[in-house]
């Protein structure tokens, strides 16, 4: 299987996730965990095909599906804690908020950005 993350690729995964839900909407972070799976599944010696994928497309964007925390300070775990802690803050500030903590000498987390605006 020759699988490559291009905007095909990606538009091939909703299509078809649709067709398997058509309740079907894309969560944040389900392509970041997608790939990860993929990879886990190569790396263990299983066969998949895009139907595997297509699959466990759907199932990562469950919205009854709880998602464990990626293990690293990213995008998804810096939004997440943003929306915790800033209550009726929008995707806009949220990602306003991003592109400034990604301008800090740092960790790319909502604390360091947190302190970083305390101490304006």
């Amino acid at each position: 299987m020759t699988y490559t993350n291009d905007s095909e690729t990606k538009d091939f995964l909703e299509r078809e996730s649709r067709k398997l839900s058509p309740e079907h909407k894309q969560r944040s972070g389900s392509r970041y965990r997608l790939n990860r799976w993929r990879g886990q599944q190569i790396a263990s010696g299983v066969k998949i095909n895009y139907g595997d994928l297509v699959r466990e497309y759907v199932r990562l964007n469950r919205p009854d599906l709880a998602h464990e925390r990626a293990p690293l300070a990213c995008y998804i775990n810096f939004l997440s804690d943003f929306f915790a802690a800033e209550k009726g803050a929008v995707r806009a500030d949220g990602l306003w908020a991003w592109a400034e903590v990604k301008k800090l000498n740092g960790p790319k987390t909502y604390q360091a950005w947190k302190q970083a605006a305390e101490g304006c």
